[in-house]
């Protein structure tokens, strides 16, 4: 029987599991969304509608499951989980989006002193600070943290779910504001949970994506369609897996992954506190990953529907097919978008939404109009990459949505001046995961190849940079102050400075 290994990435609006050989070819893929996980409670998730999901895109697999010697993870990150002695949750799972977190958030900045800072390395809001989340069942839920006896991450709930084992991997528990992110040996910080009145022996284990949790439940296994006994590993957080399934290391290219959220991943030889950025460990011992996010896949369905395309799954294509057919004129004539629309997954943690289309008037043409909401979210995306990324490193790789259609990597490549290389992988964490079973398992590394460069045209570079300085001028009037762009030395360098926004 074939050596098969199985990632699974539970994402935000869906579960994907891919399966691989011995090789590391991708032999099986699915996909089974949750869009009913988020319950009627704003920042709250249902995880049993999670495991369903996940038992879904199992299921879908078939036979291709016959012969799993290994199971990785890769989830979606930062929602916190109470879990009972049994490793049930006791209520519903608290996401950073909940709207009663920023203010825990604040009381949680408040104890944390420079020491902390400085090994926590990143800046405060509620996604990198889910250890408010303690605050919140204090005061809210108060019967269900004293029957708690772990609070965890997504990870940590699959992972028990899975194989009944507790623990968390250092690229989620940096979500937490708790753990020693800037060191290579991760641990919570004792001092600072203390002030928080959060119990020590609450917190999982933090323990290396690349080990094994436990073994597969007999009661999980029936229900996947696996046999028993298959060994899982910790596994990471998502976009971790998605650097890990390239191979990324401080030398490689950036990665650029468009989903609802757009997330940049640069790897790192060692954190740069400095930056704005999400700064957190590395599923490879001894490297850090820089994390940052727009709203973009939700700023182009927002504006799609604003301009009137709809809300089908067309509606954002057919945006871009419009986009792609404006010319220099109407491009030069095209509204400016500010496509922050929701708080903090925007540039570098923006506390608050800010959003607009300035110069839309009833004789703008549909191209235009288009073509400045497709423009706005790349430009966002520009502005942390320029955040993020040296000068020196010109290559972008491109995964997620959009890579099968040459007319986005084309606009991106011309917005940003980059080289963009497509990665074509549609389950990219979910293979990353797979791909840690096979280094684990068998000692064989393997990483998912990109295609060939899509360079900026010559003949639009004027013309975007003139559309650059709009975009900023009317972001500084909108939001404020635009983040300091790395800047070219003997390394890397970012902007020392912090984020101020109008009002």
């Amino acid at each position: 029987m074939p050596t098969h290994y199985l990632g699974i990435d539970l994402g935000t609006t869906a579960s994907k599991a891919a399966v691989l050989d011995a090789a590391g070819k991708v032999v099986a893929r699915s996909r089974v969304s949750h869009g009913d996980a988020l319950s009627a409670r704003q920042g709250r998730v249902d995880a049993h509608v999670w495991a369903r999901s996940v038992q879904g895109a199992c299921r879908e697999l078939g036979p291709d499951l016959d012969g799993v010697a290994g199971i990785a993870l890769a989830v979606q990150s930062p929602t916190v989980f109470l879990l009972d002695g049994d490793c049930e949750p006791v209520t519903e799972g608290l996401t950073w989006a909940h709207p009663a977190l920023e203010g825990h958030c604040r009381a949680y900045a408040l104890v944390c002193d420079e020491s902390d800072r400085s090994l926590i390395g990143n800046t405060c809001a509620p996604a990198t600070a889910m250890a408010a989340a303690y605050g919140f069942f204090r005061e809210q839920e108060p019967l269900e943290l004293r029957s708690a006896q772990t609070m965890g991450l997504v990870g940590t709930w699959i992972g028990a779910w899975l194989t009944g084992e507790i623990a968390i991997d250092p690229t989620q528990a940096a979500y937490t504001g708790v753990l020693t992110t800037t060191r290579s040996t991760w641990a919570w910080i004792p001092s600072l949970l203390d002030r928080l009145g959060i119990p020590a022996d609450l917190m999982p284990e933090v323990r290396p994506s690349l080990s094994v949790l436990g073994s597969l439940r007999r009661d999980t296994a029936k229900l996947l369609g696996l046999r028993p006994g298959i060994p899982v590993l910790v596994g990471s957080a998502d976009t971790p897996a998605a650097s890990y399934a390239l191979g990324s290391d401080p030398n490689s290219a950036p990665l650029l992954i468009m989903g609802t959220t757009h997330v940049v991943s640069r790897c790192l030889a060692t954190p740069d506190t400095r930056s704005l950025a999400m700064q957190r460990p590395d599923v490879v011992p001894g490297r850090w990953l820089i994390n940052g996010a727009t709203n973009g896949g939700q700023a182009l369905a927002h504006a799609a529907a604003l301009l009137g395309y709809g809300s089908s799954p067309n509606s954002v294509r057919n945006l871009i097919a419009d986009a792609s057919r404006a010319d220099p004129k109407q491009v030069a004539e095209a509204p400016i978008y500010i496509p922050h629309v929701t708080a903090e997954r925007g540039p570098l943690w923006l506390p608050e939404a800010r959003t607009a289309m300035v110069g839309l008037t009833a004789t703008t043409d549909r191209a235009s109009a288009a073509r400045g909401v497709l423009e706005g979210v790349l430009l966002g995306d520009k502005m942390v990459l320029d955040h993020c990324v040296s000068a020196r490193q010109p290559d972008v790789l491109l995964a997620g949505t959009h890579t099968k259609d040459q007319l986005m990597p084309q606009l991106l490549a011309d917005v940003l001046g980059r080289t963009i290389h497509l990665v074509e992988e549609t389950h990219l964490p979910a293979v990353g995961a797979a791909l840690m079973c096979l280094e684990v398992f068998s000692g064989t590394v393997r990483a998912v190849p990109s295609g060939p460069g899509i360079t900026p045209r010559p003949q639009w570079r004027d013309l975007a940079r003139q559309r650059a300085e709009r975009f900023a001028d009317t972001w500084t009037a909108v939001v404020g102050r635009m983040p300091l762009p790395t800047q070219d030395g003997s390394a890397d360098t970012f902007g020392d400075q912090r984020f101020v926004s109008n009002g």
